[in-house]
């Protein structure tokens, strides 16, 4: 099997499971503040990381991973980036549905070619400027149009310029045979940089209980930890491009979920929004791969 088939079908399996997450944040902001949920979450998934990369083997015939020092530039910025995209989509999500919140999440693919520009040097083309036009005809759209933009819809928006910048970052200091360093790296930054934000994102409320702890270690170390190590591995196969394109299937999981489980319901306006972040993912994808 191809190395790009491989990471194509990690990603998608991946896609869908952070669809789930969407979902587990939403029951877990009912128990614990979004400051204390994101210190948990990744202050368990980096220490699961870290141990594994220290005990970890090389590769046979690989490359050796460099020290931890020397792989502290990229997990410093890609974890800051990744503070910044947690941060801001886990506080919106206390204002707004899970499927929403999830579709103006995948708005960051339509940032991700003016992220790369700076980082990577890759001008973006015509389409991507249009692109960016209906992003914000989206996030109206997909708001209450007789009134003013929804808080969680907004701060799902800044999250969106955060994950745009992570994609960028990660094809820009991808090291290879050093990912499980990079990945156990980055989650710790996230987790010490939540701390000061406690008293920001909530205050330290917690509920504990056998359900939020359940939630919590499967929002940790499968859909933290595994996954996004899965993306430090092989998004570089795939490149940021036909990633972004793969990570939009998260934003139809968490609308399934959503309305299953929380009876969130899209208006007209909502599908037609829905239906614009899709097909013009696609329309910049494909000029994007023409033009290459």
């Amino acid at each position: 099997m191809k190395n790009s088939t491989k990471a194509a079908l990690f990603l998608s399996l991946g896609t869908a499971m952070w669809g789930s997450t969407f979902l587990v944040i939403k029951t877990l902001l009912d128990a614990m503040s979004t400051g204390v949920l994101l210190c948990l979450r990744f202050g368990v998934s980096s220490a699961v990381l870290l141990t594994t990369a220290v005990l970890a083997r090389p590769v046979k015939d690989g490359p050796a991973p460099l020290p931890f020092g020397k792989l502290l530039k990229p997990s410093l910025l890609i974890g800051l980036s990744l503070l910044g995209g947690y941060a801001f989509q886990t506080a919106g999500l206390q204002y707004t549905g899970p499927g929403k919140s999830a579709f103006i999440t995948s708005l960051y693919v339509a940032f991700t070619p003016f992220a790369a520009w700076p980082i990577n040097g890759r001008k973006p083309l015509p389409v991507h400027f249009l692109s960016v036009g209906a992003a914000l005809l989206v996030v109206y759209l997909l708001s209450d149009p007789s009134g003013p933009l929804n808080l969680g819809d907004a701060l799902t928006a800044v999250s969106a310029v955060f994950w745009a910048l992570e994609i960028a970052l990660i094809d820009r200091l991808f090291v290879k045979g050093s990912d499980l360093r990079i990945t156990a790296m980055m989650l710790a930054v996230v987790a010490i940089g939540s701390v000061p934000l406690i008293p920001l994102l909530g205050g330290t409320r917690l509920e504990p209980g056998p359900a939020p702890a359940l939630a919590m270690l499967y929002l940790a170390i499968p859909a933290t930890s595994m996954l996004m190590y899965w993306q430090i591995r092989w998004q570089p196969s795939l490149g940021g491009s036909l990633s972004s394109l793969i990570y939009i299937g998260e934003a139809v999981v968490a609308a399934a979920g959503g309305a299953a489980f929380f009876g969130e319901r899209f208006p007209l306006t909502g599908w037609i929004g829905s239906t614009l972040i899709v097909c013009s993912i696609l329309i910049a994808f494909g000029t994007e791969r023409r033009a290459a």
